[in-house]
């Protein structure tokens, strides 16, 4: 496969409570702050068609009997023989897309306790989409609807954010992550139709400690997660150097293909603090959607 092998076995972790740490990580940092201008749809895409809590004069409708009687528009009224209830435009709010590779080298981690590069990315954009929504945004893992933590983080965990011709939405944020073990050159058709449309986004790059340091030594076996054939190494140091000039050479790709169609790219190794990783990521959202 085009992935490429990883250095050790995946290791089997207890599932743990995504949602739970997910919400307590959240709660560490204040509601997203996103310009609304910037994420909503072009003018004459914007309409909900339906009552709501926004700005905007919809209709006026008859009242009926059991509702407030301070909605009543009586200037309005005055000229009907009923009163009439003035109702405003459902709000269009800032939406961010959310997308999580669930490949099965997204399953691996290096070590026992080690949290999986899937496990992370559903960590990270599950609190993400829990601080937009406290910051009156909305946030969407995959192409179905759903914007509540529980949706979201069922979603990016199973694998439904996700789909090898990546068929990113009209939304002007999006947020890829990924362990992007594959062509780089594949990112390069939805990035720019992204940017076409006038959006923008963020590639979070999701890696182990081990991919990233190469630190192995002696005999070692090397087992592919993705049907490649298992590499057994004599001396698996003598391999380092190689290593890690493809890794760099891949990294710097990667880089090149964000800067190009204006996309942040952010690293996040899976043993650093979770806040840390979380106070990065959100910064970049809220650069991009001011």
């Amino acid at each position: 496969g085009d992935r490429g092998c990883l250095p050790v076995p995946v290791v089997t972790l207890p599932p743990p409570s995504l949602l739970g740490d997910a919400l307590a990580l959240s709660r560490r940092f204040p509601p997203l702050r996103l310009l609304r201008s910037t994420l909503l749809p072009k003018e004459g895409e914007r309409s909900q068609k339906r009552a709501g809590s926004g700005d905007v004069f919809w209709q006026y409708r008859p009242y009926l009997s059991g509702e407030s009687a301070g909605r009543i528009d009586w200037r309005a009224s005055a000229r009907r023989e009923h009163p009439l209830i003035r109702e405003k435009e459902q709000a269009t709010l800032p939406r961010i897309r959310l997308w999580l590779d669930a490949s099965p080298s997204m399953r691996y981690a290096s070590r026992a306790g080690l949290r999986t590069k899937l496990e992370i990315g559903t960590l990270l954009l599950t609190a993400l989409a829990d601080l937009a929504h406290r910051g009156n945004a909305e946030a969407r893992a995959g192409l179905l609807p759903g914007s509540s933590p529980e949706k979201i983080l069922a979603r990016l965990a199973t694998g439904g954010a996700w789909a090898e011709k990546l068929p990113l939405t009209k939304d002007k944020l999006q947020v890829i992550a990924s362990d992007f073990l594959f062509d780089p050159d594949r990112l390069e058709k939805p990035l720019a139709a992204v940017r076409m449309r006038g959006g923008t986004g963020i590639l979070l790059h999701l890696a182990d400690p081990a991919e990233v340091a190469f630190p192995f030594q002696g005999s070692s076996r090397f087992e592919g997660l993705e049907g490649e054939a298992s590499l057994l190494a004599d001396d698996a140091y003598a391999l380092r150097a190689d290593y890690l000039a493809q890794w760099n050479a891949h990294a710097a790709k990667l880089e090149d293909i964000a800067t190009r169609f204006d996309f942040t790219l952010i690293r996040c190794q899976t043993d650093a603090p979770l806040p840390e990783s979380m106070k990065t990521l959100c910064a970049a959202v809220e650069r991009s959607g001011s």
